[in-house]
């Protein structure tokens, strides 16, 4: 990273440079954040699958924390959470139970984690779960960056009956540090219309269920 312009940083890898588009939303946690148009569109999407009664989870990610901007005001369900901003967003919904995981606090992601926080999750039964990546490997490997992260998101493939992962298109055959679990274990991914040819290809050999938000 060398540059930084209004609404634009400009990013060095692999001796190329490009700029990419970011914004800040200090009410969710969140500085920097990419790919905001797709991102904006992958939670509006995410948000209409949510449907009466059902228990979700949302985790920690910059586009899955977003999806309660686009949620129905009138919409019942209990939303579990371990991202203070999350929660304070469901709270503002009238007819959404809230539950906060516990555990350690993260600072610099204003979430808990630890395992405090994967006990608790491990004595509910969810519906659906909504989690992102910070990397799908060409390996069909999902990645998180931070540890913690990665092993509270492992813990959801044993509790939730669906999970989908919302990850916009430049995650797509790119690694991180931490592996947590695989795309035969989703039930869809929810991403953006620049995903490529190599991704797709990935997807149906791994028969996942892609969904496109335009």
């Amino acid at each position: 990273m060398v540059e930084i312009k209004p609404n634009s940083i400009l990013w060095r890898e692999q001796n190329e440079y490009f700029y990419e588009k970011y914004s800040i939303n200090p009410a969710l946690g969140c500085g920097f954040v990419g790919y905001k148009d797709s991102k904006d569109k992958i939670a509006a999407l995410a948000a209409t699958m949510i449907q009466n009664g059902q228990r979700i989870f949302i985790d920690a990610g910059s586009t899955t924390r977003i999806i309660l901007n686009y949620l129905e005001e009138d919409t019942r369900a209990v939303v579990v959470t371990h991202h203070l901003a999350v929660a304070e967003q469901a709270l503002k919904f009238e007819n959404l139970a809230v539950i906060m995981l516990g555990g350690d606090m993260i600072r610099i992601t204003n979430c808990s984690s630890g395992p405090v926080a994967e006990e608790q999750l491990k004595k509910y039964q969810l519906d659906t779960a909504f989690i992102g990546a910070a990397a799908i490997g060409s390996d069909g490997k999902l990645y998180d960056g931070y540890s913690p992260e990665a092993r509270l998101k492992g813990t959801l493939f044993s509790v939730a009956k669906k999970i989908y992962v919302l990850a916009d298109s430049s995650k797509m055959n790119t690694y991180n540090l931490n592996e947590f679990g695989s795309l035969s274990q989703i039930d869809g991914l929810i991403t953006d219309a620049g995903i490529d040819e190599e991704a797709m290809t990935l997807m149906k050999r791994h028969r996942v269920n892609v969904i496109i938000a335009e």
